[in-house]
């Protein structure tokens, strides 16, 4: 199978867009003559620009040809494929911004999820490590050919399902409704001249308990140094983040909740007798709220946009899984080294999340068994395993029992051994392993 596919903003994307209409935000009263004289005497200025005064001489299709002419012209693409490893003035603080982005969407694997503004796609790289099964999406065709490359140059280790690449025009992405479960967007949504429409396209491609998570600068971003020199010398929009006008869009484009991530990046180093006062609640404590407080108020707006309520979790996660099980029945024959055992069981989901059925694959819960010999200090970790008998549709919910009966495997060796009865989730946890309770067998072989 091809490392990448791509998605080229075809038929769908285009009879949308021009169903919105073709008009960007550039003004449209002046002549051409007089559009090219009015932003020349923007970007000539010795005056900060105004970014509303930017978005309003240009259009949304010219905004984006400024992002493909950023892309298009870079000769060593050496330093794009490190990130986030390209400084150590921003790595630190791309990786906090990340871990707590996961923190906030909950990935699990085999989750569609669509990376907006990705750029060179590193977020994109771990997040199919992950499992999730992305769509790298940008502006940019010359973006996106260096996020392919990147997967190349650095193949994704293990079993994975290859990205998808999708071109996005400015304004509508080329994908059903209710197509992707979540959207993750690190430091692009403020190029975006026109916020409103694409989180209507957001909320649009969202299934019902989907999360779109941002990260982006703060309420005075567009006064910053670096923020005007993009705007002046590269027509790069630099947007002010104020969560207040996020949400009257968001919640006008469908979205139904907003919650902001408070954390803080900056280090906060304490001495051993400092550390111990601050666990007691000391006025180290008070120290670390001012310092979180100031990166707050300056560096970060870190949100998660809802669309409906989440549904129940399931076993592609760890978080939730619990489980009883109880032996009714041995088999009476003799066991001998090789055969088998006849067991019969009840298994109860005591946890809070469904379990997947066998059909499911990643994430699919299954009965398993660890065998140990009595007198050695050796497990045979994972020695037996047999899919659980669930609905093919629903899998196992919350309180539910399956009983079954089936045929527990032996060792090729005569001994007394010990089965320690669990379940795993199929390429994400053994349940002992997140406190679940197993069960024990003991059993005889003899030759």
């Amino acid at each position: 199978m091809s490392a990448v596919s791509w998605l080229m903003g075809g038929k769908v994307g285009s009879s949308r867009a021009s169903a919105i209409g073709a008009a960007g935000t550039a003004e449209t009263s002046l002549t051409s003559t007089q559009m090219v004289e009015k932003r020349a005497r923007l970007l000539e200025s010795k005056s900060p620009i105004d970014v509303r005064t930017l978005i309003e001489l240009y259009s949304v299709e010219e905004l984006c040809e400024t992002a493909e002419d950023y892309y298009r012209n870079v000769e060593d693409t050496s330093g794009l494929l490190a990130k986030p490893f390209v400084c150590l003035s921003e790595t630190p603080e791309l990786l906090g911004v990340f871990s707590q982005m996961l923190l906030g969407i909950k990935p699990v694997g085999g989750m569609d999820i669509l990376d907006f503004g990705a750029g060179p796609g590193w977020a994109s790289h771990a997040l199919t490590s992950l499992g999730a099964k992305m769509i790298v999406s940008d502006v940019s065709l010359s973006g996106l050919k260096i996020a392919a490359d990147r997967f190349k140059r650095s193949p994704v280790p293990g079993p994975h399902v290859p990205p998808k690449f999708l071109h996005f025009n400015g304004r509508v992405f080329d994908l059903p409704n209710d197509s992707v479960d979540r959207i993750i967007c690190i430091d692009a949504f403020h190029h975006i001249p026109n916020p409103a429409e694409v989180l209507g396209e957001m909320a649009r491609i969202l299934r019902q308990g989907g999360v779109a998570a941002f990260a982006e600068p703060g309420p005075k971003h567009s006064w910053s140094p670096g923020a005007q020199y993009e705007m002046r010398h590269h027509q790069v929009v630099e947007n002010d983040v104020v969560i207040e006008n996020i949400w009257d869009m968001a919640s006008h484009a469908g979205f139904s909740d907003i919650q902001l991530a408070v954390f803080c990046t900056s280090p906060f180093h304490l001495s051993l007798k400092e550390f111990n006062e601050f666990l007691a609640g000391g006025k180290c404590c008070s120290q670390y709220l001012q310092t979180s407080q100031h990166y707050m108020q300056n560096s970060r707006r870190l949100f998660f946009l809802s669309k409906g309520a989440v549904g129940i979790a399931d076993s592609r996660s760890t978080e939730g899984l619990n489980a009883s099980i109880k032996i009714k029945k041995v088999g009476e024959k003799p066991a001998r080294p090789g055969n088998s055992i006849s067991v019969a069981a009840i298994v109860t989901n005591t946890g809070k999340v469904r379990w997947l059925p066998p059909s499911q694959g990643l994430g699919s819960v299954w009965l398993g068994a660890h065998l140990h010999e009595k007198g050695s200090s050796v497990t045979k970790s994972g020695f037996f395993t047999i899919p659980l008998p669930t609905d093919e549709t629903n899998g196992l919910m919350p309180g539910k029992s399956v009983e079954f009966s089936f045929e527990l495997e032996g060792p090729d060796l005569a001994g007394d051994f010990v089965y320690e009865i669990d379940l795993v989730s199929q390429q994400v946890a053994w349940f002992h392993s997140v406190g679940s309770p197993t069960t024990s067998l003991n059993a005889k072989f003899s030759s």
